[in-house]
């Protein structure tokens, strides 16, 4: 990747990506005409040197995000940025410098044209991959679970307020899920241990269907996964401010929804809207953006899809529709499809570019 301009740090904390913010017509015209012209210059389905499509992975991001000003201005200014001679770039400053200065390749031999646009949208790929996608996807499979206090001195990494949310949280979505994980429908084995021993052979699930009507297979142990990482919370407890990495990945995800972040802001991302009861084997496929839940346009029903493409991995029961249990009188929120739709845009982001490929690989090679 090429190395960032040094003063190309002002991205991460003055642009401001609200609901709010818009190109000048003119100017969007201009930005929306030269984006297209990278990404056919260097043409969707080409490899790069990574292992994964560049182009594909811009084009993807792009389609997928609700504030598409915001993703152009973020594009121009960081190749301006990077690339140009100029010696500051200020917070408030358009685009239109860098639009010109890509205007400008014309007047350049075809080769060093070529080499320009390339850089341009690898450099870019490089970015979202290196300071978004990696970290959200590794960060994706850390939802702590609740353990027994005699176990929390050994888990330093987690806060014990984190681990008491967490412990809640999982209690609620139980209630709320019907003690079943939301994709297999599978019943908590923990929990129908407990109702066997209270009531014997006459225990029930939560819809009063006799337990003892199932068969061994169809119970589970169940977690309780994040749509969108625990470890996003914006302002950690005891921290007054957000890390540079985290504030990049906030900043990007508020791009696909405008004004998202408020929805999973501090301990508000340890909430049922934020997470669902899963076995540990869907658990990890969600976290690896390899499941998505898809609105049928039914309240709270969903279609259910797998992304594996390898016919003896891939699950039978995919494609699936459920639709999502609420809790008794509705006291506790279903899970959000604005955070689910985030995921899937994510899912096929990393689908559609290769790139997921590419970030499993430096996963199993660091883990």
């Amino acid at each position: 990747m090429m190395p960032l301009h040094r003063h190309y740090s002002f991205l991460q904390e003055e642009l401001d990506f609200s609901p709010s913010f818009s190109l000048n017509p003119s100017i969007r015209l201009r930005a929306n005409a030269q984006f297209g012209e990278l990404i056919k210059s260097y043409g969707v389905f080409q490899m790069g040197s990574k292992g994964y499509k560049p182009a594909a992975l811009l084009q993807s991001t792009f389609d997928f995000v609700a504030s598409k000003d915001a993703f152009l201005n973020f594009f121009f200014l960081y190749q301006y940025s990077s690339m140009s001679s100029t010696e500051e770039v200020e917070p408030n400053d358009d685009i239109r410098p860098a639009l010109d200065f890509f205007d400008g390749l014309s007047l350049s031999d075809l080769q060093k044209q070529e080499n320009i646009k390339s850089a341009a949208v690898e450099d870019f790929a490089d970015y979202l991959v290196d300071n978004f996608l990696l970290p959200f996807r590794a960060s994706s499979m850390k939802t702590p679970q609740p353990t027994p206090a005699s176990l929390s001195s050994m888990q330093s990494s987690t806060p014990a307020g984190v681990r008491q949310r967490v412990s809640l949280l999982r209690q609620r979505c139980l209630i709320r899920d019907h003690h079943r994980c939301v994709v297999s429908r599978k019943f908590d084995r923990s929990e129908a241990r407990k109702r066997f021993q209270k009531y014997g052979e006459d225990c029930q699930d939560d819809g009063g269907i006799p337990l003892k009507d199932e068969t061994s297979d169809n119970f589970q142990y169940l977690e309780v996964a994040h749509i969108l990482p625990h470890c996003l919370t914006a302002v950690a407890s005891g921290d007054t401010e957000l890390s540079e990495p985290k504030r990049t990945v906030l900043q990007i995800l508020d791009m696909f929804d405008p004004g998202i972040i408020h929805l999973i802001d501090g301990p508000d991302i340890v909430s049922p809207l934020n997470a669902l009861t899963l076995t540990l084997d869907y658990h990890r496929l969600f976290g690896e953006f390899q499941i998505l839940f898809t609105p049928t346009g039914k309240p709270y029903e969903y279609r259910i899809d797998s992304t594996e493409l390898s016919p003896f991995l891939r699950d039978p029961l995919f494609p699936i529709t459920r639709t999502l249990t609420l809790s008794p009188n509705r006291t506790i929120d279903p899970p959000s499809s604005r955070l689910f739709g985030i995921h899937r845009a994510i899912a096929h982001i990393l689908e559609l570019s290769g790139a997921g490929e590419y970030i499993e690989q430096i996963l199993n090679d660091i883990l």
